[in-house]
C-alpha cells in the first residue's frame, strides 16, 4: 500500500479534486497514517462534495468524519481545536456553494433558478 501525505491531500483540495482527496484520506485512515488529520481532511473533502440540495442526505458523513478525528484527540483543547476547524470548513464551504449557485444563476437568470437558489438556502 502506498503511503500518502497530508500535503498531497491538501494539494488535491486546492485543485478541487475532493473525490480523490477523500479516497486518499480513507487509505490513510485504514493504514493508521496521520489518522486524526486524515479524518479532518476527509470531513473537508466530504463537505466540499456536497451541495445544499443534497445536504440532508450527506451531512452525517461529514459529522462522522469529524467524530472520527475527535475520538483521536487526547485533550479537551484538542477537541475544541478540531471542532473549530470543522466550523471553519463549513464557513468555507458556504462561500464555495454560494459562489457556485450565484454563478449558475448569472448564466441562466430564470425565475426557476432564482427560486431554487432561495429554497436551497432556506433548507440549509
Amino acid at each position: 500500500m502506498s503511503e500518502f501525505s497530508i500535503q498531497q491531500v491538501n494539494a488535491l483540495h486546492k485543485a478541487g479534486k475532493y473525490n480523490d482527496a477523500s479516497s486518499m484520506c480513507i487509505e490513510m485512515i485504514k493504514a493508521g497514517q496521520d489518522v486524526k488529520e486524515a479524518y479532518m481532511l476527509f470531513a473537508r473533502s466530504y463537505l466540499f462534495m456536497m451541495m445544499p440540495a443534497n445536504l440532508k442526505d450527506h451531512q452525517d458523513g461529514f459529522l462522522n468524519a469529524v467524530a472520527g478525528a475527535v475520538k483521536q484527540a487526547e485533550t479537551p483543547e484538542e477537541v475544541f481545536e478540531l471542532e473549530g476547524r470543522a466550523c471553519d470548513y463549513v464557513e468555507q464551504w458556504q462561500g464555495h456553494v454560494t459562489k457556485k449557485m450565484l454563478s449558475s444563476f448569472a448564466n441562466n437568470p430564470t425565475g426557476d433558478q432564482w427560486q431554487a437558489y432561495i429554497n436551497n438556502w432556506v433548507e440549509f
